[in-house]
């Protein structure tokens, strides 16, 4: 979301991150950056409430210290799309079942670290877990 704004690519490719980090390994590899400066299919990837379809239960998670991605005017973007909103400490089956689109906090996190805390993960997995039930159902809530 929001992808059209300029800070996403120039926080990837202009921002110096901390030299020891899984971001700094990542956001000197030659291949992902020039990718990201040269040949990233913007215009493709770029996603709008609108384009994801009704019959499709949809999970967001945002990092509260994301540096890549404007979270300020994502928050407010999906907010003004009536998204229901939660912080990791507080979801559960019911906040993944609620609506067409659900945003989960990751509080403190930043781009990526979910993937290295067992609580986030087995968020992001319960939340695909749910989503996956809906779909097979056919319905938007269980």
């Amino acid at each position: 979301f929001c992808l059209h704004m300029p800070c996403l690519t120039k926080s990837f490719v202009y921002h110096r991150s901390d030299p020891g980090s899984l971001s700094y390994m990542i956001r000197t590899d030659v291949i992902i950056n020039w990718t990201i400066q040269r040949s990233f299919p913007w215009s493709r990837i770029a996603l709008f409430t609108e384009e994801i379809p009704a019959n499709i239960p949809c999970a967001i998670f945002i990092s509260e210290n994301d540096v890549l991605i404007p979270v300020d005017a994502v928050t407010g973007y999906l907010k003004s799309k009536g998204a229901n909103f939660c912080d990791l400490n507080e979801a559960s089956v019911e906040h993944f079942s609620k609506g067409p689109i659900n945003v989960t906090f990751f509080r403190g996190q930043a781009h990526g670290d979910w993937a290295m805390c067992a609580k986030s993960s087995a968020s992001v997995a319960e939340a695909a877990r749910v989503l996956t039930e809906q779909a097979e159902c056919g319905r938007g809530d269980l």
